[in-house]
């Protein structure tokens, strides 16, 4: 008890907090210790913060496009509702390569906010936005996109930039809107690289 009680004070830092309970122990000796292990071990992560400069797309709106197979999905990371995809071997390569990373959805885009080059989220610093290979992007997340980017950002667009508004409520119109976007761009080459300024910022 004397042991357990010492290590209550270091509890949260890196460990995995559990119980037994036999017979052949006094529950209610350890019950108290438990209770602050759980509590502290609870608190602790929550205290920090990413230390990530990448924020990813998450392209759920491809995904809601495609066709066929199950009729419902749960989603909550990659799994299986990505495999094969560009978005799924971009981020196991950056995870590969110990490059941290965090996702975005449209909604938090919307929050998003500049700070020289960097782009802040929730109290948090970010450096680059990366598009994964996208096929469609609302034309309000994509104006986001190059706000942030007028503002100082770096956006990274990997292999190829969004073609198209998702839905067909008021296509014509959205699409409109979300191709004058792209027409404003002028991209200048360097070698197998395309780089078109936008502002303080740039769209790689």
């Amino acid at each position: 008890n004397s042991i357990l009680s010492q290590k209550c004070a270091m509890a949260g830092m890196a460990f995995l907090c559990r119980s037994t309970f036999s017979t052949a122990q006094s529950t209610m000796e350890r019950l108290s210790c438990s209770e602050q292990l759980y509590r502290q071990g609870a608190v602790f992560p929550q205290q920090g913060k990413p230390n990530n400069d990448l924020l990813v797309y998450y392209p759920i709106v491809d995904r809601y496009a495609q066709t066929g197979g199950p009729l419902l999905q749960h989603f909550d990371g990659m799994e299986k509702n990505f495999e094969h995809t560009d978005f799924e071997d971009l981020s196991q390569h950056l995870q590969g390569k110990g490059i941290g990373f965090d996702f975005f959805s449209d909604r938090q885009l919307q929050q998003f906010e500049s700070k020289g080059k960097s782009i802040l989220s929730a109290g948090n610093t970010y450096q680059t936005i990366v598009l994964p290979a996208i096929q469609l992007m609302d034309a309000s997340s994509f104006s986001k996109i190059m706000e942030l980017a007028r503002q100082g950002a770096t956006i990274i667009a990997y292999k190829q930039m969004p073609k198209g508004v998702p839905g067909f409520s008021n296509l014509e119109a959205r699409q409109k809107a979300f191709d004058a976007l792209l027409t404003g761009l002028k991209f200048a080459e360097n070698g197998k690289i395309q780089t078109a300024a936008i502002g303080k910022g740039k769209l790689i």
